[in-house]
């Protein structure tokens, strides 16, 4: 854990403790999000469509409420709803 600076204002400590807690959630919500994409690139590896489906779709799910809580930014998760909803469209087509 990192130690906190020892500040005059009770606001600043707050903030920073505030600081700590919101780097590990955003770090949690990251780490699940790049781990759902690397199952999704292993099932469509694979040649599962039904299972990359379902995942999608709970990918989609995070990566909306993680810009909404600004963990990522929306354009950003839109960006990789569409990259994640090409690879399955073109492993269909195949």
């Amino acid at each position: 854990m990192t130690k906190l600076k020892k500040d005059k204002h009770t606001q600043a400590r707050k903030a920073a403790r505030q600081n700590i807690s919101h780097h590990k959630r955003n770090a949690l919500a990251k780490s699940k999000i790049k781990k759902m994409i690397k199952k999704y690139d292993l099932i469509l590896a694979e040649g599962n469509k039904e299972t990359a489906k379902t995942l999608l779709s709970e990918i989609t799910k995070t990566l909306h409420k993680s810009s909404q809580k600004n963990i990522i930014h929306k354009n950003r998760a839109s960006r990789k709803i569409s990259q994640l909803t090409k690879k399955l469209n073109k492993l269909q087509t195949k």
